[in-house]
């Protein structure tokens, strides 16, 4: 029995002797070794994790350069060697770790070889002062307007002279890069900032602060704000010439984009539209009479002239288009104005 136990641990031995050998063979001697480290980032804010990335290479007595696989790399910062990383080299003798830094660090590597380590240079991290961009509200009405505020701190005293604190208003059609700066706003003395433009194009909006030398860039959260545009076409007045007081006609129709007609109109059915005119002789604009529209989007109105006079249909718009101007149109009437 004994004897039997023994024969088959020399097979064993047999069998694995081979193997050790052919991985000592795909992994020749080095007589010395040199290490890389890099950093994915240079500046981050607080919590940020970077990516620290380094190569493993050793050098054969004959002066050729290998990758060095499966081998254990240390990572430590430099002025604290009392805390240790490690990372294993891949197949191509590459090692990566990812550290979370909360204050300007300086990274190295080290190899062990024999009796002799083997350091990469020091890579440097540095942590920037916080910024805080919050309570972003954006809104575009019917008319137009662009209103948009956010609230913007800085996480320490700048100190004298402060901060170069300007922040961008970025506009973009579809959400996506890249994002277009509209308006670059400063903050008052309590971090408000706000500002109200007319734009016509509809989009996303966010506010974003791209950072000092002291302080980490900041972004707020991305709001869409979305109209779709309206049109007043086949505008029609009769008659063009009549006695002061009567009636014109006035035809048209309403139509609208919609997220299933992006490029076409279709009529705009059930919404209240506007017949105003401003006497020639005249500056204010007057409201003659409203409607609304039929299912096909068209409206029929007969205003009331009351002088010569230039006459139009309006749309205020609704909850998710813009507003619509008609074409203009003269109207010419016989007798004493009544404005």
């Amino acid at each position: 029995m004994r004897r039997s136990v023994l024969t088959a641990l020399a097979v064993v031995v047999s069998v694995l002797s081979p193997i050790q050998a052919s991985a000592r063979a795909e992994d020749p001697p080095v007589t010395s070794a040199s290490v890389t480290l890099a950093a994915d980032a240079k500046d981050v804010a607080t919590g940020t994790k970077v990516t620290l990335t380094g190569t493993l290479r050793g050098e054969t007595a004959e002066g050729a350069t290998v990758d060095l696989t499966g081998r254990e790399v240390v990572i430590r910062e430099v002025d604290r060697r009392d805390e240790e990383l490690t990372a294993v080299t891949d197949a191509k003798g590459v090692f990566t770790k990812v550290v979370t830094p909360h204050t300007t660090t300086y990274w190295e590597a080290a190899f062990t070889l024999g009796a002799k380590e083997y350091t990469s240079r020091p890579v440097g991290v540095r942590v920037l002062d916080g910024t805080l961009l919050f309570d972003f509200a954006v809104a575009h009405d019917a008319r137009r307007q662009v209103t948009a505020s956010a609230r913007f701190k800085l996480s320490t005293d700048p100190g004298p002279g402060g901060a170069d604190s300007a922040v961008q208003l970025q506009f973009s059609p579809d959400g996506k890069e890249p994002w277009r700066t509209a308006q670059t706003l400063r903050p008052d003395h309590e971090g408000r900032l706000a500002t109200s433009f007319r734009q016509s194009t509809p989009g996303w909006w966010r506010m974003y602060f791209p950072g000092t030398k002291n302080y980490a860039p900041a972004t707020t959260k991305v709001i869409k704000a979305w109209r779709w545009s309206t049109s007043i076409t086949g505008l029609k007045v009769t008659p063009r010439k009549l006695k002061v007081g009567k009636k014109i006609t006035v035809t048209g129709v309403l139509k609208r984009f919609t997220a299933k007609s992006r490029k076409k109109t279709v009529p705009f059915a059930g919404r209240k539209v506007t017949v105003i005119f401003k006497c020639l002789k005249g500056a204010a604009w007057y409201t003659a009479v409203s409607g609304r529209t039929s299912k096909k989007g068209t409206f029929t109105l007969k205003p009331k002239t009351w002088c010569d006079a230039n006459y139009q249909v309006v749309f205020d718009g609704s909850a998710d288009t813009f507003r619509a101007y008609s074409k203009s149109v003269k109207i010419d009437t016989k007798g004493k104005p009544l404005l």
